[in-house]
C-alpha cells in the first residue's frame, strides 16, 4: 500500500468514524423522539433567572467543566434549546444541515460549515433541530481561552490583539461573531479532529490545546478575509478600523482612515485610544515590530533589511522601537527564539 493511499485511507476512516458517531441516535435524542415537544428532565436542575425582564436558564457548566477547561459535545436533535445564557464562552460549528438561533431577539440562521462564537452573557436560544441538523459545541472557560489560546496568537496582528483584550476587559458585552469559512481554511478538519480526540480513550490535553490554537488562528484568518459578521453592539467600527490598519500598516495614516470611513481624523484617533487603550501610532508600531520579530526568527535576512521591510530606513529608530516592545535588541531576540525553535 503506497504512502499516499495509506494517508487517503486513514482520512477516509476518520471521516467515516465521525460521520457514524454524529449521526447515531443518542439516548437523549431517542427521548425527544418519543416525547415530542417535551424538554429534557435535566432542565429541572438548571437554575432560572430574570434578566432584563425575561426569564431564562443560566448554564453554568460547573459539573461539565469541573476538572477541565473545555467541553466538546454534539447538541441533541429533535428538540430545541430554550432561552438561556452561560458563564462560559461558546463556539458552535454546524457540521450538517442548518441551525437557527435567536440571539438577543434577532434571528440568525447558520448553515453547514458556519461557526458562531458567543461571548459570555449572550441571551440566545436554538430552534428545533431535525435529523440532519448536527451542531458541534465547544464550551470553554474564559481564563482558558485567554491564557492558553489567545496569548499564543495575540501577537499575530492588530485584530488578534484586540479580540484578546476585548474578551479580557469586557466580558459583559453581549456580542457574537459569525464566521463563514471556505474550504481553503481547513477549519472543518480542525474541528472534526478535536472532536475525535475527545473520543480517544487516552485523550491528550496538549493535542486539544494545539487544535484550539489552530482553530482560533483559522477563525482570525476568516475574519481578515471579511467572511464574518457580528452584532451591531460588538464594536464593529473598531474591528473594521483595526482590520484596515492591519492590512495597510506600512502606509496607513489617520487621514487614510478618515477618507476610508468618513470620520474626522481627530475623532478616529480618540475613538481608537478609547476602545483599545492604545494610540493609533502605538498600534501600527506594534504591528511592524511583530512582523520584524517573525522575520528575525524565521529568516536569515540581515537586521537592516528587516527594518527596511517593516518601514524603517533609520536603523537606530528601528532598534529603539523594537527594544521598547520586546525589552531586548533584535539580535538578542533572534538568538533566543531561534534557539527555542530549533530545540522544539
Amino acid at each position: 500500500m503506497s504512502i499516499i493511499y495509506k494517508a487517503f485511507y486513514n482520512v477516509s476512516m476518520l471521516n467515516d468514524q465521525i460521520e457514524n458517531y454524529l449521526r447515531a441516535i443518542t439516548p437523549s435524542e431517542q427521548y425527544h423522539i418519543e416525547h415530542p415537544g417535551v424538554l429534557s428532565k435535566r432542565y429541572e436542575l438548571i437554575p432560572k433567572i430574570i434578566d432584563e425582564g425575561k426569564e431564562l436558564y443560566l448554564f453554568g457548566f460547573d459539573s461539565l467543566l469541573k476538572e477541565r477547561n473545555i467541553s466538546i459535545t454534539k447538541e441533541s436533535r429533535f428538540t430545541w434549546i430554550p432561552l438561556h445564557k452561560h458563564k462560559v464562552i461558546e463556539l458552535n460549528y454546524i457540521y450538517s444541515g442548518t441551525c437557527t438561533q435567536i440571539i438577543e431577539g434577532k434571528k440568525v440562521v447558520l448553515k453547514q460549515g458556519d461557526v458562531i462564537l458567543l461571548n459570555r452573557n449572550v441571551r440566545h436560544e436554538l430552534c428545533y433541530m431535525d435529523k440532519n441538523d448536527i451542531v458541534i459545541t465547544i464550551d470553554m472557560r474564559k481564563s482558558y481561552l485567554l491564557d492558553t489560546i489567545l496569548t499564543r496568537i495575540s501577537s499575530q496582528g492588530i485584530v488578534a490583539g484586540f479580540v484578546s483584550n476585548a474578551i479580557r476587559d469586557d466580558t459583559n458585552v453581549k456580542q457574537y461573531i459569525l464566521f463563514h469559512p471556505d474550504s481553503e481554511t481547513g477549519l472543518k478538519n480542525s474541528i472534526e479532529n478535536i472532536f475525535l480526540e475527545t473520543l480517544n480513550s487516552d485523550v491528550s490535553n496538549e493535542i486539544i490545546d494545539a487544535y484550539m490554537t489552530i482553530i482560533f488562528t483559522q477563525l482570525l484568518r476568516i475574519y481578515r478575509k471579511g467572511n464574518s459578521q457580528h452584532t451591531e453592539d460588538s464594536s464593529s467600527l473598531i474591528l473594521d478600523l483595526l482590520q484596515y490598519m492591519e492590512n495597510n500598516y506600512l502606509t496607513v495614516s489617520l487621514n487614510d482612515l478618515s477618507e476610508e470611513f468618513g470620520y474626522n481624523p481627530n475623532y478616529l484617533g480618540n475613538y481608537i485610544k478609547e476602545q483599545t487603550g492604545r494610540t493609533f501610532k502605538d498600534l501600527v508600531i506594534a504591528k511592524k515590530m511583530s512582523n520584524a520579530a517573525y522575520y528575525l526568527v524565521n529568516t536569515e535576512m540581515p537586521i537592516y533589511e528587516i527594518a527596511s521591510l517593516c518601514g524603517y530606513e533609520n536603523l537606530g529608530f528601528f532598534y529603539e522601537k523594537f527594544a521598547r516592545i520586546y525589552q531586548m535588541k533584535p539580535q538578542e531576540y533572534r538568538n533566543i527564539y531561534r534557539t527555542k525553535n530549533e530545540f522544539f
